[in-house]
C-alpha cells in the first residue's frame, strides 16, 4: 500500500495498468479506492490506460489526519492532488472524477490547464441542490445502511468516525444550500480541456437539469445521460460506462 507525505498529511495511492494515457481517478464522499473505482479498475483495458489512484485526505487510508469538511474543502483536495501526481511525476493526465471527485477534478482542470487532458465526472454538480440535506440526512444514518454497503465502509472506517463525517457532511448541505454556495463557480469558466458530463436518469442527488446546467458553463462540454443505474452508474453498470468513457477519451489526441 503506497503512501507519501505532502508536508504533515499522508496520502495512500495506487497506480494501476501500463497504457501511455494516464487517468487521474477522485473518489466520492466518504470514497476510497476499492469502494468507488474497483470494478473500473478491473474492467479497463490496461493496456491503454493507466489509472493513478488516491484516498482523499481524511477517508480511506489517507490518514492522519482526519478529514476537515469545512468551506474549500474541495480546492484543498485539488491542490493535494495535483501535488501528488507533480510528486509521482506525471506532467499530463486525464481526470475521472465520481460526485465530490468530479468537481474536485473541475477546479484542478481550472487551475492547472496545461496539466489536464480532459475531464469527466459521474454525478458531480456545480452545487447542492435543494434536496442536498435530505439525502445528506438519510446517508448520515448509517444504521439504515444495507449490511453489505455498511461493511464495505466499516473495512475503512471505525464505525464512530463514519457517523462523524456523515453528520458533519449533512450540516454542511444544510449551511451550503442556504448560502447557495457553488464549490465550482470560479472555476468551470476557466476550463479549457474536453468535458465530459456523465450523470444515471435515476441519480438521487441530481435532477437532469443539473447536467445541463454545468455543461451551459463549460465551452464544448459533452453531456450522457444513462438510462438506468443510479449515483454510482459507474459501478453498477461497468461496461456501459466504459463504453461511453473510452469512446470520449478515444477521440482525444494524446
Amino acid at each position: 500500500m503506497p503512501k507519501i507525505f505532502l508536508g504533515v498529511v499522508q496520502i495512500r495511492y495506487e497506480i494501476v495498468g501500463e497504457g501511455k494515457h494516464t487517468i487521474l481517478c477522485l473518489p466520492g464522499f466518504i470514497g476510497t479506492i476499492e469502494l468507488d473505482f474497483g470494478s473500473v479498475c478491473e474492467a479497463i483495458d490496461r493496456t491503454k490506460y493507466k489509472l493513478v489512484l488516491w484516498d482523499p485526505p481524511g477517508y480511506g487510508y489517507s490518514r492522519p489526519p482526519d478529514r476537515e469538511l469545512t468551506k474549500g474543502y474541495l480546492q484543498r483536495d485539488a491542490e493535494f492532488v495535483a501535488e501528488l501526481l507533480e510528486e509521482l511525476g506525471f506532467e499530463r493526465y486525464s481526470i475521472l472524477g465520481w460526485s465530490q471527485g468530479g468537481q474536485t477534478g473541475i477546479i484542478l482542470a481550472a487551475k492547472y490547464p496545461s496539466r489536464v487532458i480532459s475531464v469527466t465526472t459521474i454525478g458531480s454538480g456545480n452545487k447542492f441542490e435543494a434536496n442536498a440535506p435530505k439525502f445528506y440526512k438519510r446517508a448520515s444514518e448509517i444504521k439504515t445502511w444495507p449490511a453489505e454497503k455498511l461493511q464495505a465502509h466499516l473495512k475503512y472506517y471505525k464505525k464512530r468516525y463514519l457517523e462523524q463525517m456523515t453528520e458533519d457532511m449533512w450540516q454542511y448541505s444544510i449551511k451550503a444550500t442556504e448560502m447557495q454556495l457553488e464549490e465550482t463557480k470560479d472555476a468551470v469558466a476557466k476550463v479549457i480541456c474536453p468535458v465530459l458530463i456523465t450523470q444515471a436518469q435515476d441519480d438521487p442527488c441530481y435532477s437532469l437539469r443539473n447536467p445541463t446546467q454545468l455543461a451551459a458553463n463549460i465551452k464544448g462540454a459533452k453531456v450522457h445521460i444513462f438510462p438506468e443505474g443510479r449515483h454510482d452508474v459507474h459501478l453498477t453498470h461497468t461496461q456501459q460506462f466504459l463504453e461511453v468513457y473510452t469512446r470520449f477519451l478515444e477521440e482525444l489526441s494524446v
